[in-house]
């Protein structure tokens, strides 16, 4: 029998809504969104073989490369009321045909129309898969992998679902920080193993002590704030 669909999840957003958790975050997601743009627009000047190495791995892993940067680039644009340039999706619709047709021949096509719509897409696509994915990592956020274990696969509104659901209430949030964060400081700069990482990769190993450090402070601070109130 049901209790009522996602009846935790309901009430776990009508919390962060009154404790204005969802306010901080969409804020900060925005903020992510918008640093992300003009940085790419910071580097539109240069060819894909030129960018820094993140910057083009990380583009890469969203199927952007060559001829698609070179498209993407070239929609560099200073919104009315800025000063910095900044790359949106919204203007991929500008993109000249002579551009959408070099990324038609790179993928060995003929450059007939429906291509040309399919690619045209494809470029927004993968843009948009950047900028949603990427904040995602910037602001820890719960996806579909982390949803998977905070469920373990239950059926939201049934008896055993609702009470997984209410132990695992607020374990989301270590469990991105597992799954995205630390999977993004092993293996974010091209490591293919754990041992890769711990043998080659110096800033890798840097900047997991620095998180591991920040995070014992946070937590010796918030346990000092506690102590006080009491």
């Amino acid at each position: 029998h049901s209790t009522g669909p996602g009846i935790m999840h309901k009430l776990q957003q009508k919390l962060f809504d009154w404790n204005f958790l969802n306010w901080w975050t969409d804020n900060h997601k925005m903020a992510t969104a918008q640093l992300m743009s003009t940085h790419m627009a910071d580097h539109a000047h240069l060819p894909f073989e030129q960018l820094p190495d993140e910057l083009g791995r990380v583009l890469s892993l969203y199927n952007i490369t060559g001829s698609q940067w070179d498209a993407i680039r070239s929609t560099a644009y200073t919104p009315e009321g800025m000063t910095d340039r900044v790359i949106t999706p919204d203007q991929l619709m500008d993109v000249s045909e002579a551009q959408i047709d070099a990324i038609i021949s790179s993928k060995g096509l003929s450059p007939n129309e429906a291509n040309r719509i399919r690619i045209r897409d494809e470029l927004e696509t993968n843009l948009r898969a950047y900028f949603t994915d990427r904040v995602d990592y910037a602001i820890p956020t719960p996806g579909a992998s982390e949803k998977k274990w905070v469920t373990l696969g239950t059926r939201a509104g049934t008896p055993l679902g609702e009470a997984v659901r209410t132990l695992m209430m607020f374990k989301s949030f270590p469990i991105t920080i597992l799954s995205k964060i630390l999977d993004r400081e092993i293996q974010g700069r091209g490591n293919e193993n754990m041992a890769q990482w711990a043998l080659n990769d110096h800033r890798g190993k840097f900047n997991f002590a620095t998180m591991v450090a920040g995070t014992i402070v946070a937590g010796y601070m918030s346990q000092m704030i506690r102590d006080t109130l009491r």
